[in-house]
């Protein structure tokens, strides 16, 4: 959404990042077109075939956000930024409207060829690939959200995306048991091991029990 904007600002501390790769898929609501066109094309195939976040300071010098601010809220960086840009002091600077990046046949070359040492087996990272050269080769945004489209919806059909949504709401939940809210739920505890949130969790056990 931020990428469709006008203008980006971001508070300090803010990192950004597309992590849809770790999930099977690419970021099909445009983030393969616009990317690039902030970034080039070897940068935002970096990112984005990785999922990684990056710091305020990193996207700031990347061309990815177009201020850091030191306002306290979200709302009040906002205003000031539209107040910017109404006075003239700041350009809008609208991804549509930026030309498609340069081709890079070098970064895509040493891309794929990571990729296929790394993880020949996934299948997004390499439609990511083919997005991000569809953004260089399409005739216009609206071609090349068009072809992302099409990639998007393969990712979705993917039995890798099944698997690794499922893996990302797995590793998020083993903490979380069953009729927690309810003491008959709990017979026994045990803490194994040693861990300095053990006496914590002793405590909170305590107190159930007693409860």
């Amino acid at each position: 959404m931020a990428l469709g904007c006008h203008y980006r600002i971001a508070l300090a501390g803010t990192r950004v990042g597309l992590p849809e790769v770790k999930l099977g898929l690419l970021p099909g609501a445009g983030g393969t077109q616009r990317l690039p066109r902030l970034v080039g094309v070897e940068r935002a195939l970096e990112m984005i075939t990785s999922g990684r976040f990056v710091e305020a300071e990193e996207a700031l010098e990347a061309g990815i956000i177009d201020a850091i601010s030191n306002a306290q809220t979200p709302l009040e960086a906002g205003l000031t930024a539209a107040q910017q840009v109404l006075a003239g002091a700041q350009t809008a600077r609208i991804t549509g409207l930026l030309p498609a990046p340069a081709a890079d046949h070098q970064a895509i070359t040493a891309t794929l060829d990571r990729l296929n040492q790394q993880s020949p087996a996934l299948f997004s990272p390499f439609r990511i690939v083919e997005a991000i050269q569809a953004c260089v080769e399409a005739e216009s945004l609206e071609a090349g959200l068009r072809r992302e489209r099409e990639l998007f919806l393969a990712c979705m059909d993917s039995p890798q995306r099944a698997g690794l949504i499922h893996l990302f709401f797995a590793a998020r939940s083993p903490h979380l048991v069953p009729d927690v809210e309810k003491a008959s739920a709990f017979k026994h505890v045990a803490l194994i091991g040693e861990h300095p949130l053990f006496e914590r969790l002793q405590k909170a056990a305590q107190r159930r029990v007693l409860a």
